[in-house]
């Protein structure tokens, strides 16, 4: 059967032929209705011009309607609603469709299509009526509104009903529009938008953790005597702390650890050894000059009483570690203490590894010196 087989032009013909003969079988059905669905625009436009042709069938009229609807081809849908309105079988969804293509399909043709539809399927009603008065006014193409035009005449419905309300229409449309009243509607938004910026911002900066220097904060807080007070007391008790550990560390005992401890931590290597722990003369305890410089830092710590962590920052951390190695290398070479403070240097930066790599790194240590001790020898 060409209906089944064969390029598109055999389906062409058998269907001209079934339209000429106008006899559908039980048998040519199925095929037939298969060319509703074609792939090619010429075999389904043949199909409805065949379907008008032929019957009132519901399968027919289903198929028709749904390439009314989703048919990509708008000569497709032109000639579906022809055959809808040439078969004569209004239904109501039948109607809502025609309606529904007047009112929203793009191409003109598809709406004059649907007029001449509604007008043989002599389609009546108040939404009818309310559609075609609202399209008379907003319809552009000119063809499309002599139809329309048309179809309000033959059901008798008024042409002046809604002029005198599209006219407020325009005329509200046209005050709205002036240039001053755009004008101060985009200044105000920009202003809407700018203070929705503002409280953007201040949400973020609130979820963000305070980041102001410590020295601000102190410079806020303290006067500048108040602030030198409170540092050196800090210093002589980290000083007092300090001698107390070596001493309990040389005899085994269990070292409790002081909450400033890391953070006092850059002035070890300024602390001598010999001297005593403890009393009015701990402010002594460091080397000579050194008073000035550990005094002018004292904007670098956190000098109230509150309770404060004592796992530094990495910003502080790194800066108290830098300052650190920077005194140390100045210091370098004015005392016996050179190697020591050397070490001692390299204290912090091994604390902060874990274990296994603190392990690792003796290891290297003890390799490298044992090397450079015993290669004379060998």
């Amino acid at each position: 059967m060409k209906l089944e087989e064969g390029p598109a032009s055999w389906r062409v013909e058998a269907l001209i032929l079934i339209a000429h003969v106008q006899i559908m079988t039980a048998k040519l059905l199925p095929p037939f209705l298969k060319c509703f669905n074609d792939n090619f625009v010429a075999v389904r436009k043949q199909a409805c011009l065949t379907a008008a042709a032929l019957m009132k069938d519901s399968m027919v009229l289903n198929q028709l309607i749904q390439l009314t609807q989703n048919d990509p081809a708008w000569e497709v849908k032109v000639v579906a609603i022809s055959a809808l309105g040439k078969i004569g079988c209004l239904t109501p969804t039948l109607q809502d469709h025609l309606l529904w293509a007047l009112h929203h399909e793009e191409k003109p043709q598809v709406r004059i299509a649907a007029c001449k539809a509604l007008k043989i399927l002599k389609v009546k009603g108040p939404e009818l009526q309310h559609l075609l008065q609202e399209r008379f006014v907003l319809e552009p193409h000119p063809q499309v509104h002599r139809h329309i035009q048309g179809l309000l005449k033959n059901y008798g419905y008024s042409i002046e009903r809604d002029r005198g309300m599209v006219h407020k229409i325009k005329d509200q449309i046209q005050r709205l529009c002036t240039k001053s009243i755009i004008t101060d509607k985009v200044l105000l938004m920009e202003k809407l938008e700018d203070m929705y910026q503002q409280q953007r911002k201040y949400l973020v900066n609130e979820s963000r953790p305070d980041t102001t220097p410590i020295s601000q904060l102190l410079q806020e807080r303290y006067n500048k005597e108040d602030a030198r007070k409170k540092w050196r007391n800090l210093r002589d008790v980290f000083t007092r702390k300090v001698k107390a550990d070596r001493i309990r560390g040389a005899t085994g005992k269990a070292l409790k650890k002081w909450r400033y401890s890391e953070l006092m931590a850059f002035l070890i290597p300024y602390i001598q050894r010999g001297r005593g722990t403890g009393g009015s003369n701990s402010t002594e305890e460091f080397d000579d000059g050194k008073d000035e410089t550990t005094s002018t830092s004292d904007v670098l710590i956190d000098l109230d009483g509150s309770v404060v962590d004592t796992k530094m920052s990495p910003p502080l951390d790194n800066n108290l570690h830098e300052m650190t190695w920077k005194d140390s290398w100045q210091t370098a070479g004015q005392g016996d203490n050179e190697d020591e403070m050397f070490f001692m240097s390299l204290l912090p930066h091994l604390k902060r590894l874990p274990y296994r790599k603190k392990c690792a790194i003796k290891l290297k240590f003890h390799q490298l010196l044992h090397d450079a001790e015993f290669e004379d020898t060998d």
